[in-house]
């Protein structure tokens, strides 16, 4: 009986002390962001010089951007008067400026980039899709995609185009066809240049 005794005093202190040690400490303040608290004491040089240590360390970032004022005033070159020479030397300015014209070889105006000419072809053809003057009929060859068709029909510069808005614009174009994966043999309308 009394082994018994102790055994439940033994439990009931292990019990009481668990409880205990499990309760609410209202000792330990919860500390909040943005509220302001009073220091007790001053901290030591030690903790002061081990914060100095940790800022030291960081990274610090400049700003790269340069906030000043740039100002730039007549950037332009700024024209300049020739005073009159002697007659030699302004004739030979002036056969110099106008050059001589060669009548072997017409002079061949100068051509838009080809993305400049493709966009204005594919605007062209969305306005009036119908027009049947505005497109060409390709046959795709196996393993091509519209990317290669127009490489093969405009050459090396259709290259230049982005892949992406080729193949959108072409795809809006060519329903029914799949421009990134087209079987061999379809027919995909590409815009007249």
């Amino acid at each position: 009986m009394q082994t018994r005794n102790f055994l439940r005093a033994l439990v009931s202190v292990g019990v009481l002390t668990l409880l205990a040690a499990c309760g609410n400490d209202s000792s330990f303040e919860h500390l909040e962001i943005g509220k302001k608290y009073v220091l007790l004491e001053w901290p030591d040089s030690a903790y002061v010089a081990s914060l100095d240590s940790v800022l030291k360390a960081e990274p610090l970032k400049k700003d790269t951007v340069d906030t000043r004022p740039n100002l730039v005033l007549n950037a332009f070159k700024a024209p300049s008067l020739a005073l009159p020479g002697n007659s030699k030397d302004s004739k030979k300015a002036q056969t110099a400026s106008k050059g001589t014209p060669k009548a072997d070889t017409p002079a061949k105006p100068k051509q838009a980039p080809f993305a400049e000419r493709f966009a204005s072809a594919i605007s062209k053809w969305q306005s009036d899709p119908s027009n049947k003057s505005l497109y060409i009929n390709v046959t795709v060859k196996e393993g091509e995609d519209a990317m290669a068709a127009l490489a093969r029909t405009y050459g090396k510069e259709a290259k230049t185009l982005p892949r992406f808005y080729a193949l959108s614009v072409l795809q809006s174009l060519n329903p029914g066809v799949s421009v990134e994966h087209p079987e061999a043999g379809q027919t995909l309308r590409l815009p007249r240049l």
